[in-house]
């Protein structure tokens, strides 16, 4: 296996992705700042996002549906109705903050009915 490390732009990378190794410092194709929380990060101290739209995109996790078997299958099916999960802190106050695709049905159901699928009522 070969591993590419070394600095750019006075950043350290590392990685065993020769496609993405020689990617280093070109553009992105796809960029935060058109994240639906971009607007949400300014004057944060700190901010986490997991983009469950973007995870599902990865061809690895295409596969893993596509051959997982019901199970992950199911999992799939479940993150599919989640946009995002984002955290968030400023000073004292913090929150976390759950976006749904289905904007027309009520959260809390969403929710509710979410966890009962997962726990296989």
């Amino acid at each position: 296996m070969n591993i590419f490390f070394g600095i750019k732009d006075k950043q350290l990378y590392a990685t065993n992705d020769e496609i993405l190794y020689k990617s280093i410092g070109k553009p992105s194709d796809k960029s935060i700042k058109d994240a639906p929380y971009a607007s949400d990060m300014k004057g944060k101290t700190t901010f986490m996002a997991v983009n469950t739209e973007a995870i599902l995109d990865l061809p690895v996790v295409k596969m893993l549906t596509g051959f997982g078997g019901e199970e992950f299958k199911m999992y799939a099916n479940l993150a599919s109705k989640i946009s995002y999960l984002s955290a968030s802190s400023e000073g004292e106050t913090s929150s976390v903050e759950l976006c749904l695709k289905d904007k027309d049905t009520n959260a809390l159901k969403q929710i509710v009915d979410f966890a009962k699928q997962f726990a296989g009522l």
